[in-house]
């Protein structure tokens, strides 16, 4: 322990000037984040320089901020680097558990912890309510120091210098945007399920992060741990590539609220799946329809079909489809949903007329009653509902200041909530700010964003001096699964 506080203190001292450039910069990105331009909404006018210079300022906080802590990352693990022979620090008896404790230490306490006490100041300075935001914040600040403090971390462990670590990043960079992009082109799937196969590969890649900096400090063998490194990346980006989704399916089932006979709300099938040969896809898919209906919905809650998987079983081959939810309508029995989807053409052709296991997979999202408050439109911010703040948005306009507003800011920390967001103002059409889109994702849409306040605004002509803001959310989510055996593939297909 001697020997880790000695490393620790020698690592303070030498590192000195980063550290100071990296408080300066987080007060820099505090000051930004907490500043409150004029409530302007630049909406089909010439806007002004100061607002070119507003945005400029808060995205230069962020560059700042980010280089500032990637570099002093790499200058605190490369102070003593773990590649080569030649370093003055081999000469000491350190123990590996000291050297390596030390600086995990010091990842902690110096980097991550300065930025979780700034953006909780920036939390409190916007007047948010402490819980729970708390929660989201501590949520933010565990995600981004593992996913990007610890990888960068280990990237730094592998390379003996800044030049080498500048050109490793260069290199992993693209490689990595590459596969994201193919793999939600090449591959695509529902946005509910995306959670799933970026989560395997942020736990691969902090698994190997661990393992690295684990290997490197014990027993220095650089050149089998880059190896190592290479060829589980490899991996990743092949199981990230080629993950099925249909596994995003069934977690999705272990972590919903599961349906049964007496749950509410509850979903039923028809009697048959329709077939249309002749309504091909570029001729190689067939499209099917799947009727179905949603029964028991509480009064005042609002029910919505995220996704289907559809599963056909034959002869030794499978056909696997995401299916889209079409329009509905509502009759005494609830509501009756349509789904659409594609067959494989050749498929559809080799199985048909033959016994088939066809089994579906549902997920349900049921909002909860809607929330309304009437707020006046100002320049403050007003807190509407849980940590939504919003206040007016009025034009920027050359020459004329305080004009009628048109339209509204709302502000939320940390991330968007999962919530159905509307505005109703007196001889306006009802619209609405979307949020991001329903998931299971364990982290909330925002834990990486480095904005600690998430703004959107929605333009909308008005005199009234008031809105009314409708909320309806946080989702709740609800899956079950059909199986039908030894049913004839056809045209149509009897479900009973």
């Amino acid at each position: 322990m001697t020997q880790l506080f000695h490393i620790l203190k020698k690592d303070v001292r030498y590192l000195r000037f980063e550290f100071l450039m990296y408080f300066l910069f987080l007060c820099f990105y505090a000051w930004r984040e907490t500043y409150v331009a004029p409530p302007a909404l630049i909406w089909g006018t010439t806007p002004q320089a100061s607002g070119y210079g507003n945005e400029l300022l808060q995205y230069l906080s962020i560059v700042l901020i980010t280089v500032a802590t990637v570099y002093l990352i790499v200058r605190l693990i490369h102070a003593d680097a773990i590649p080569g022979d030649s370093q003055f620090w081999l000469t000491r008896p350190y123990s590996w558990k000291s050297l390596l404790g030390a600086k995990v230490l010091l990842l902690l306490l110096g980097v991550s912890l300065p930025m979780f006490v700034v953006r909780l100041v920036i939390f409190r300075i916007q007047e948010f309510p402490l819980f729970p935001g708390i929660w989201q914040l501590l949520c933010s600040q565990f995600v981004m120091t593992m996913f990007i403090v610890l990888p960068l971390a280990a990237l730094a462990a592998l390379t003996s210098g800044l030049t080498q670590f500048v050109f490793s990043v260069l290199a992993v960079i693209p490689i990595a945007a590459l596969v994201a992009l193919e793999s939600y082109w090449l591959r695509p799937g529902f946005v509910a399920t995306m959670w799933f196969r970026q989560f395997i590969a942020a736990a691969a890649l902090i698994a190997l992060a661990i393992w690295i900096l684990y290997s490197q400090y014990r027993t220095r063998r650089s050149a089998f741990a880059r190896g190592v490194a290479l060829c589980a990346c490899v991996a990743i980006g092949v199981m990230h590539f080629f993950l099925p989704w249909s596994m995003a399916m069934t977690v999705n089932g272990w972590i919903s609220t599961p349906m049964t006979a007496t749950s509410a709300p509850t979903v039923e099938l028809g009697s048959r799946m329709n077939f249309y040969p002749e309504a091909s896809d570029r001729s190689r898919n067939v499209l099917v329809r799947v009727p179905f209906v949603v029964r028991g919905i509480p009064d005042g809650y609002t029910a919505g079909v995220d996704q289907i998987l559809s599963t056909v079983e034959g002869s030794g081959t499978v056909d696997r489809q995401f299916f889209e939810p079409g329009p509905f309508e509502t009759s005494p029995e609830g509501k009756n949903f349509r789904a659409i989807g594609w067959m494989d053409r050749a498929f559809f052709e080799t199985e048909r007329g033959k016994s088939v296991t066809v089994r579906i997979s549902f997920d349900l999202i049921l909002y909860p009653p809607v929330q309304t408050k009437t707020i006046l439109i100002s320049d403050n911010f007003e807190s509407v509902i849980g940590e939504l703040q919003c206040r007016g948005a009025q034009p920027d306009r050359v020459g004329q200041s305080k004009l009628t507003y048109l339209g509204l800011t709302c502000r939320s920390p940390f991330h968007w909530p999962e919530v159905r967001f509307a505005v109703l103002s007196p001889g306006t059409p009802y619209g609405s700010l979307r949020g991001p889109a329903p998931t299971h994702s364990p982290f909330y849409g925002g834990a990486l964003s480095p904005f600690s306040v998430q703004t959107r605004t929605m333009p909308f002509n008005t005199g009234a001096n008031e809105v009314t803001i409708t909320v309806q959310g946080p989702p709740q989510w609800y899956h079950r699964d059909f199986e039908f055996r030894n049913v004839k593939l056809g045209d149509t297909m009897d479900l009973r």
